[in-house]
């Protein structure tokens, strides 16, 4: 089964530049972005979304990575998600976190910068938007909340190259979590275990307490919009050939740093 895995956030840089090591001893530098937007609901009114998510550079100069994404810059970045694995005060977690493809420096005004508590900025009216194509893990189930609306939570699994795998060849076996909500949860109804499904959302790490009031977290896909059968190749067809032109050639450094950018899956 053909997988595709998309990601294109519009955000800003919240914290300076770290360098992790992956399994085989390479540097792998990371960013964060972070943005707010706003999100529609059913009934007409919106609602604010705000994200943090990390941003990967496995193969790029670390040194580079630190002079270009500086604290506040506003970057457009298309890449693809990938489960990311660590463990922090004895305790293993997994998130999703993003393999950048390509990056470019989109403007940001000091007006539309926010600050959160710790004098982190994010992007006002930011982008964030993925999506994947890949298997149905489990079959759905709808589940009613307690303002009567439908949702459902389900796996997704897909085909799809390595964060470490600098040359993009090597397969590896992922899990996605969805989250469908209203009419995208009623549509899930008619997904079988193992169809085909396309998702287009956005990424979300949800947080909460344990009942004995230890933090937790876990990342998803919350879907805006779920596809099946002819209409998935409709849809990637379409988004070929509608894809806006990337920008024009950009200054010295950053043409040879993206060489070292690895291939997105």
């Amino acid at each position: 089964m053909q997988a595709f895995n998309l990601i294109v956030l519009v955000g800003a840089v919240a914290k300076y530049v770290d360098v992790l090591t992956d399994p085989h001893g390479r540097p792998i530098s990371e960013v964060t972005l972070a943005g707010t937007q706003q999100i529609p609901n059913s009934d007409g009114s919106t609602r604010t979304l705000t994200w943090y998510h990390r941003i990967f550079f496995p193969d790029a100069d670390p040194a580079w990575v630190g002079r270009t994404f500086v604290k506040g810059l506003g970057v457009k970045v298309r890449g693809s998600i990938h489960p990311f694995r660590e463990v922090l005060d004895g305790k293993t977690r997994t998130e999703l976190v993003v393999k950048a493809t390509t990056t470019f420096e989109v403007d940001a005004p000091p007006e539309n910068l926010l600050l959160d508590r710790y004098g982190s900025p994010r992007l006002k009216d930011a982008v964030n938007v993925v999506c994947v194509v890949g298997a149905v893990a489990k079959k759905p189930e709808i589940k009613t909340a307690a303002n009567g609306n439908p949702y459902c939570f389900f796996p997704v699994h897909l085909f799809t190259s390595s964060l470490y795998d600098s040359e993009g060849t090597q397969q590896v076996f992922q899990e996605l979590q969805v989250a469908c909500w209203e009419e995208t949860a009623e549509v899930m109804a008619e997904f079988e275990f193992g169809e085909r499904i396309l998702v287009v959302g956005k990424l979300v790490h949800d947080r909460w307490q344990s009942p004995e009031g230890e933090p937790l977290k876990t990342s998803r896909i919350l879907a805006d919009e779920v596809k099946k059968g002819d209409d998935i190749d409709a849809f990637l067809d379409w988004i070929q050939k509608g894809a806006p032109a990337e920008p024009e050639a950009a200054p010295e450094e950053q043409q040879n740093a993206g060489d070292a950018t690895p291939s997105g899956s």
